[in-house]
């Protein structure tokens, strides 16, 4: 009988040592496989083009530019950054290349010139004379409002675009920085 029992402590035994080894092979290679992905995520990091750059990017911004009184077409002063558009000589109509959606975003800071009234100005942005998207810039105060804005808008390839401003007396834009950004990246197939 004691020896029955020894050889099912035996096989037990056995039993353990064989499980333990099947697990050390699998652990072996899960390891081999975690390190294989591993290196081949390496590889396709090190070997995948890197440019970050916006010269890549359909896109041109403006420098911030001071806004006389009056209604008017803005004319923009200084280009901060530009890809595949351009202004017009008279630097008031930008130049679209692309036809599709774009961002068009600013910064404009504005102020009352009557205390406690209630005055308005619009900006514009405009296509060949359309009217694509309006900004209502609404204050009572003699402080300075600075407010940001941004939409998403569909601009046709080879036509000019502009940026207006409708006023009412008492309303004084201080100064506005506007751009575009092509929504398609660099794709400018259409």
């Amino acid at each position: 009988m004691e020896q029955g029992m020894m050889d099912a402590e035996r096989g037990r035994v056995i039993h353990r040592r064989k499980r333990t080894g099947t697990l050390a092979v699998v652990v072996a290679v899960q390891n081999v496989v975690v390190a294989a992905c591993l290196i081949a995520t390496l590889f396709l990091y090190l070997d995948f083009p890197k440019d970050t750059s916006t010269d890549t990017i359909v896109h041109i911004e403006f420098e911030p530019l001071t806004v006389p009184l009056g209604n008017m077409t803005l004319k923009f002063k200084e280009i901060a950054s530009k890809y595949k558009m351009d202004v017009n000589t008279d630097k008031n109509k930008i130049d679209i290349t692309c036809k599709g959606p774009y961002i068009w975003y600013m910064d404009v800071c504005y102020k009352s010139l009557t205390n406690g009234m209630v005055t308005t100005g619009i900006l514009q942005l405009k296509m060949d004379d359309t009217v694509v998207s309006n900004v209502t810039l609404t204050v009572s105060d003699v402080l300075d409002v600075c407010r940001g804005h941004q939409s998403v808008v569909y601009l046709r390839a080879n036509t000019k675009s502009s940026l207006d401003l409708n006023q009412i007396d008492g309303f004084k834009v201080l100064n506005v920085t506007v751009g575009l950004s092509y929504l398609l990246g660099k794709r400018c197939e259409f």
